[in-house]
């Protein structure tokens, strides 16, 4: 156990998490998690730390786990264009788009094809400036223990305006409240003194924050009159002509008429990251199998999630 609790103090010091951060993930309170820590947690433990090894097999299995291959979608080219607008031209954008709905794998794209012109961190749960700053400043090569005055100049030394600052998840700032603001304040002052490009992708609660929270409303307003800083909305069905990339991609036939619906229905209702799971499965078992995949593979491969989701665990995972 206590390989597993070094293994996890490392992590979160490396991922910048908080005591707190770490005890949600698990489970537990911020309180029960600092007994565990310190050996000094008098009830039964066993259930905890059962909770920190399911934990760190999770943790472990997505720092080693394969990445599903990129589509270039209609949203994802939007994606892909407003981050170039944006990087060209020197402006910043917040870019509007519900869960699972290719941000995040755009903006990665975008990244991976520009490495000497993007900074892309993701904003983490917890916020802070410092948080901010740690993320950024070891996005572009800084040495670790930096003070935040040290950091700041690091990444004005580094960004340039021919550079594009991606803060991507940037709604986490709304559960941070005071140090939330505070970190959006600092990003936005990197990019007032850099002269770089700005995006920030983020669900519709960020949005919905701007217009109308008691809190963030005002503050968000103000970041949205600055600096041609301007909304940029997705829009909140997926097309057909995108999922047909997404199958094509995958190898599957034109399906009829029923089962394109069920894909149209849980693609609107859970956006592409389980409709992309799905035939990334379908696809391996079929190659697996030695024969072209069908779409009898992708009912195979939800019939299985759903054994799995139900404990029951199949011989072939």
């Amino acid at each position: 156990m206590k390989l597993t609790l070094a293994w996890l103090l490392s992590y979160a010091a490396e991922h910048n998490w908080t005591l707190g951060d770490m005890a949600a993930l698990a489970g537990v309170s911020a309180r029960t998690m600092r007994s565990i820590l310190k050996g000094t947690y008098e009830a039964n433990v066993e259930p905890h730390l059962q909770s920190l090894d399911a934990l760190r097999a999770r943790l472990a299995a997505e720092q080693t786990g394969e990445e599903l291959p990129f589509v270039e979608t209609k949203l994802a080219r939007y994606t892909m264009d407003l981050a170039e607008f944006t990087r060209r031209y020197h402006f910043s954008g917040i870019l509007i788009g519900p869960t699972q709905w290719g941000k995040t794998e755009a903006v990665k794209e975008y990244a991976r094809r520009n490495p000497d012109k993007v900074v892309l961190v993701r904003c983490p749960v917890s916020v802070s400036p410092t948080r901010l700053l740690y993320r950024i400043s070891k996005q572009i090569g800084s040495p670790p223990n930096m003070k935040p005055e040290e950091m700041i100049d690091r990444i004005l030394r580094y960004l340039t305006p021919d550079h594009l600052l991606i803060i991507d998840e940037i709604h986490h700032v709304l559960r941070s409240d005071k140090m939330g603001m505070k970190g959006v304040e600092q990003v936005r002052e990197l990019r007032d003194m850099s002269g770089c490009g700005l995006l920030l992708t983020a669900t519709p609660e960020f949005q919905a924050a701007m217009e109308d929270h008691q809190l963030w409303s005002g503050m968000l307003k103000q970041l949205s009159k600055r600096n041609a800083c301007r909304v940029y909305r997705l829009p909140s069905v997926i097309s057909t002509e995108d999922l047909r990339q997404v199958w094509e991609f995958y190898g599957f036939p034109e399906p009829d008429a029923g089962l394109r619906a069920s894909v149209e229905a849980a693609a609107q209702e859970s956006g592409y990251g389980v409709i992309t799971k799905r035939m990334h499965l379908a696809r391996i078992a079929a190659n697996n199998a030695g024969v072209p995949v069908t779409w009898d593979y992708y009912l195979g491969a939800i019939r299985k999630l759903q054994d799995m989701e139900d404990g029951n665990m199949p011989e072939d995972i």
